[in-house]
């Protein structure tokens, strides 16, 4: 397979634009265009180890949850742990490749996945991505005769005004009065010159890209009755998405007791144990709304109202204050979030892909702490 597919593969599993703003998502080592892929290693981080199981292994590419490069780098060198790890995979030819936050982000992503193993219920983002279409990037706001409202519509639609998703066409008009006053080198369309002069005008507005504002100008321009037409541009603000984003909120279909709530955290997970503060009251308490987000979501749930929140690592100070506002607390391990999702991601990565390309996930990815 060439590398342009397994990119449109990644990509379409996580859009690198669903990503932190902090992040470094993406290729971190990219092979040449011309590379063919054959083996996929998915860990959730390039270890030694994993280096290791990729060079013997012939791996093409290593897609690593983490990424092995966060910061900026100013040198590549065999003394320093990266250094060496982005050098061998270099040398070897082997991509390295890293969609983090945006596979937390995504719709069915890790959060997601985490939250499916709640039970039944309804779910909400908490941090969401928040874009612009690319057709609705500022608002164009026209002031017309009725007259000629619907010439004047049309031809800012055919400029690229109007456009929302599949629609065209689309405006809003809203009836009112405008007043101007023309001096000596005026020739007004509407009364006459050297007077105040009122008319009744209808206030159009359209969305539009940035890109098409000079062909909206001509537009304007050319189907506007008015020798100076009144028009203006106001740029839009990004709107949140309903889907994809940082966290999740899950709001139980049945109210859930604390101990059967950390068995099922358990056996989502598949670990003997996890780390609870809980509110007084939590054992006889039903809890509905469960706040989630895997890996190190302290900072997603600090002001988030739930009966409990689940997270894989939280400062001690954290947890005091989510207890002293109401809420339990879940910490579950920061690998131990995340490093079970990756059999789901290679499965659906490997249906992407075909048979074409192997995808496997590396059974020596392990984390930096055992229990003693």
């Amino acid at each position: 397979m060439n590398l342009t597919t397994l990119t449109s593969a990644l990509h379409s599993l996580a859009p690198l634009d669903l990503a932190a703003d902090w992040d470094n998502v993406g290729w971190i080592v990219e092979p040449p265009a011309s590379a063919r892929v054959a083996r996929v290693l998915v860990a959730l981080d390039l270890t030694d180890a994993v280096l290791a199981d990729a060079l013997a292994s012939k791996a093409s590419v290593v897609v690593a949850y983490h990424p092995p490069v966060f910061s900026g780098l100013k040198r590549l060198v065999e003394s320093d742990p990266v250094g060496r790890r982005v050098l061998a995979c270099a040398r070897a030819g082997i991509g390295v490749y890293s969609p983090h936050t945006a596979l937390d982000a995504v719709d069915g992503g890790i959060n997601d996945w985490l939250a499916d193993g709640l039970g039944e219920g309804s779910r909400s983002v908490l941090d969401a991505t928040r874009a612009l279409a690319s057709t609705e990037q500022v608002k164009v706001v026209v002031f017309v005769p009725e007259s000629h409202l619907d010439e004047l519509r049309d031809a800012l639609a055919d400029a690229g005004a109007g456009h929302i998703g599949a629609y065209t066409h689309c405006s809003f008009a809203i009836p009112g009065t405008g007043s101007f006053f023309g001096t000596d080198s005026t020739n007004p369309v509407v009364g006459k010159k050297g007077r105040l002069e009122f008319a009744p005008e209808v206030r159009l507005e359209m969305v539009a890209s940035e890109a098409s504002l000079p062909a909206i100008a001509a537009a304007l321009r050319a189907n506007h009755p008015y020798e100076e037409p009144a028009w203006e541009v106001v740029r839009l603000v990004s709107k949140p998405s309903l889907r994809t984003g940082q966290g999740r909120l899950v709001t139980l279909a049945k109210p859930t007791s604390m101990n059967t709530l950390v068995a099922l955290v358990k056996a989502r997970l598949g670990v003997k144990s996890v780390h609870v503060a809980a509110v007084a009251r939590s054992a006889k308490s039903a809890i509905t709304t469960i706040a989630l987000c895997a890996g190190a979501g302290g900072s997603v749930l600090e002001h988030v109202r739930a009966d409990v929140l689940l997270t894989g690592e939280m400062r001690h100070h954290d947890a005091l204050a989510a207890v002293a506002r109401g809420s339990s607390v879940i910490v579950a391990g920061h690998a131990e979030t995340e490093r079970p999702y990756l059999p789901e991601f290679a499965k659906i990565l490997q249906g992407k892909l075909g048979r074409t390309v192997r995808v496997r996930v590396a059974s020596s990815d392990r984390g930096p702490f055992t229990t003693a």
